[in-house]
């Protein structure tokens, strides 16, 4: 992806990531701060398990984040998938020190999203989290979770929807 980026001149463009293993119906952009002012988000949840990507808010209160983990919990904000970055250029900073190394050299088997916003926090960027509720999300990333999903009820359409 970071490739594409270098080489699409959209430079400027803002850039959302959300994992192919997760629903999120309804997404919006968070109201609670202006999104194109600042660096970066990540959507979180309140949860637990050592199968999420976490952030630390700065203080109680605070929406603003200070470290991001993987499969690590650092506090209960755990990451639905999704991933802002204000614009590619930023993204592909925030990605240049895996690219260089590899995902092992930052202690990862693999390559996630959310760590790579530690390098945007280390240059002083202003990374934020947007908290919605668990149920407002889909995950289907593990086989039980796809299953709990196939056999919950349709959802109703939303009011006015035409079928």
């Amino acid at each position: 992806m970071a490739l594409g980026l270098e080489q699409g001149g959209a430079a400027d463009a803002p850039l959302t990531i959300f994992n192919i293993d997760t629903f999120r119906p309804g997404f919006r952009f968070p109201g609670t701060f202006d999104v194109s002012a600042v660096d970066g988000y990540l959507e979180v949840f309140r949860g637990a398990g050592a199968n999420w990507s976490y952030v630390r808010p700065a203080a109680p209160g605070s929406d603003r984040v200070t470290e991001t983990t993987e499969k690590v919990p650092i506090s209960d904000l755990c990451c639905t998938g999704l991933y802002h970055f204000r614009s590619a250029l930023l993204f592909t900073k925030a990605y240049a020190p895996f690219a260089v190394g590899g995902a092992e050299a930052m202690g990862l088997r693999e390559l996630f999203v959310a760590p790579m916003y530690n390098n945007l926090i280390r240059q002083g960027r202003d990374i934020r989290y947007h908290l919605i509720a668990r149920d407002e999300v889909i995950f289907c990333g593990v086989p039980s979770e796809y299953e709990d999903f196939l056999a919950a009820p349709a959802p109703l359409p939303p009011a006015g929807a035409r079928p």
